[in-house]
């Protein structure tokens, strides 16, 4: 997923993140 380029790489990590412990 590609929001904007600069918070990609951020948001990919926060995402899986959040998402596995949400989700996890």
């Amino acid at each position: 997923a590609d929001f904007r380029r600069k918070e990609a790489r951020y948001a990919e990590g926060w995402y899986r993140s959040i998402s596995n412990d949400i989700w996890g």
